[in-house]
């Protein structure tokens, strides 16, 4: 498996919301594959604010493609945001991982779980050839 065919998770797409003061918003996310751009998975996301903290909730149900056999999932991802050089503020996704908690942009499924690239141990496809 590599970064490029594994499911992921990007924060930028979420930065209009996570700057907004929104107690709670509802954010589907899909994804699809081929030339007919076929759905092959969707999660539902909450990004839900607190007085001291932002986090996502997220929701979904894994279908093994052996046995067929239905897992649900629903936990959640802390943000954190750091100051920009030029300006602004960057939002990071904190990894689920609890011996982890690395800042990252993206979160890839791996066994189940979005985890940053490290605990998922994905490699980039350049760095197999």
């Amino acid at each position: 498996m590599t970064v490029e065919n594994t499911l992921r998770i990007d924060i930028k797409h979420f930065k209009s919301v996570l700057n907004s003061n929104h107690q709670s918003v509802y954010l589907p996310q899909s994804w699809s594959r081929g030339k007919e751009k076929e759905s092959c998975a969707s999660i539902a996301l909450w990004i839900k604010s607190t007085e001291f903290k932002q986090f996502f909730t997220v929701e979904y149900t894994v279908t093994s493609g052996w046995t067929g056999e239905k897992k649900e999932y629903s936990y959640e991802i802390g943000t954190r945001e750091t100051e920009c050089n030029y300006g602004g503020k960057r939002f990071w996704f904190i990894c689920p991982n609890n011996t982890c908690k690395r800042s990252c942009a993206k979160l890839y499924q791996r066994d189940g779980y979005f985890v940053c690239r490290k605990c998922s141990k994905l490699l980039y496809y350049l760095q197999q050839c």
